[in-house]
């Protein structure tokens, strides 16, 4: 099927047939897990099984340029690179999750299925898809990640993030959901999602944690010269309860980032309590210079990160502003647990930290020019001017 490189509509013919794709996947598998006597079997085998079932895991196709209206567009092709691979999760092997993916415009659509093996049988207890969409940010595309994680009483969960398929940027959003499996009395039913944003540079990496579940990805920074960095995504699960937990970054520098983007009820948590109230004055503050809504914005750099005399884990992170004085943080690392806790908020710098550690951050034109050659960004590549606005403009779009 044919489109415009720029249009990420899909065609009408396409919505229903990939809805009835996904409705034979699901059932061919379904029947072939079926098959499988043995109560622990080897997922590769089964892997390879469904491989040459579903004529599966081929070498990719490339999109073809063809000729249309006078025009060269790529022929897009619904539904083929069809790819499944199959795993037990390491911390609860009595599962089986199969994970389908294919090709659409600029991108891929996933789907879960996770099977349980009760009474001498195999059962679908998950299937994880998009609803119906029509345009190509609706998939579940980009990557797709799960995880099993324990909750409460013996019971478990599954956790599965997705990005956002589209044709024009590396900026884009990625959503997380904790689905509760379906038994006898109950369907599968989510009972946590989140949506934050990521850059496409690398697919991010879940795994599961003793407790819950831990994400690794590139976000969008405050620094409009530094634009990305590593965030670590980790959420402790007990029961329908799920909370945020450190570690959030690797650094001091980042941990300021996500502690000035974060949600104050999450920045809350990793602030000093004698503390507090001057913090949330500092943080409430960023958030309103940054705010797109706003008449004037900010733009902010970091500066130099600076250690501190009399306390090898204290650190000062600079935040220059475009407009207005500099903030300094004060931050202290917990090297045992690779935690942060925010401990002041100052116009003034602190005497006693003069050590760099960290340079300033350098200008962002050799970044963006490497990591943006001119066919993936759009036009406007500063249209973005918060993490906010790339998750919005990418998930909130008309679907």
């Amino acid at each position: 099927m044919q489109n415009g490189e720029l249009q990420a509509s899909v065609p009408a013919g396409a919505r229903e047939e990939i809805a009835h794709f996904k409705d034979a996947l699901a059932d061919a598998v379904d029947a072939y897990i079926r098959c499988q006597t043995a109560p622990q079997p080897d997922a590769k085998q089964i892997e390879q099984g469904l491989a040459g079932v579903l004529r599966a895991n081929r070498p990719e196709e490339r999109e073809r340029t063809v000729r249309s209206n006078g025009n060269d567009v790529l022929d897009h092709v619904y539904g083929r690179n069809l790819k499944v691979s199959v795993r037990r999760p390491e911390n609860h092997p009595q599962w089986l999750a199969v994970k389908l993916s294919f090709s659409i415009m600029c991108g891929s659509d996933s789907m879960l299925l996770v099977y349980d093996r009760s009474e001498g049988k195999w059962r679908r207890i998950v299937r994880w898809q998009s609803d119906p969409y029509a345009r190509i940010n609706g998939a579940f595309g980009d990557f797709l990640e799960y995880a099993a994680v324990p909750r409460k009483n013996g019971a478990w969960a599954v956790v599965a993030a997705h990005g956002t398929t589209w044709c024009t940027s590396i900026w884009s959003g990625f959503s997380t959901d904790l689905i509760a499996p379906a038994d006898d009395q109950h369907p599968q039913h989510v009972f946590f999602h989140t949506q934050e944003g990521y850059v496409r540079e690398n697919a991010p990496a879940m795994r599961a944690t003793k407790d819950g579940f831990l994400l690794r990805t590139l976000t969008g920074s405050l620094d409009a010269n530094l634009w990305a960095h590593p965030e670590i995504f980790h959420y402790r699960v007990s029961g329908d309860r799920v909370q945020r937990i450190q570690p959030v970054a690797t650094n001091p520098r980042d941990f300021v980032d996500e502690w000035l983007q974060a949600k104050w009820s999450d920045a809350t948590r990793w602030s000093t309590p004698e503390n507090k109230l001057r913090l949330k004055v500092a943080h409430e503050r960023i958030a309103a210079l940054r705010n797109p809504m706003a008449k004037d914005t900010t733009s902010f750099t970091y500066g130099p990160v600076r250690a501190c005399a009399g306390n090898i884990r204290r650190f000062q992170v600079e935040l220059d502003q475009d407009q207005g004085a500099p903030m300094y943080f004060g931050v202290l690392r917990d090297n045992a647990t690779d935690t942060f806790l925010m401990l002041s908020a100052s116009e003034r710098s602190d005497a006693r930290c003069t050590q760099k550690i960290m340079e300033k951050t350098a200008a962002a034109s050799q970044w963006w020019k490497t990591k943006n050659p001119p066919s993936r960004v759009s036009t406007r590549p500063y249209a973005c001017s918060s993490r906010e606005d790339f998750v919005r403009m990418a998930m909130r779009a008309p679907r």
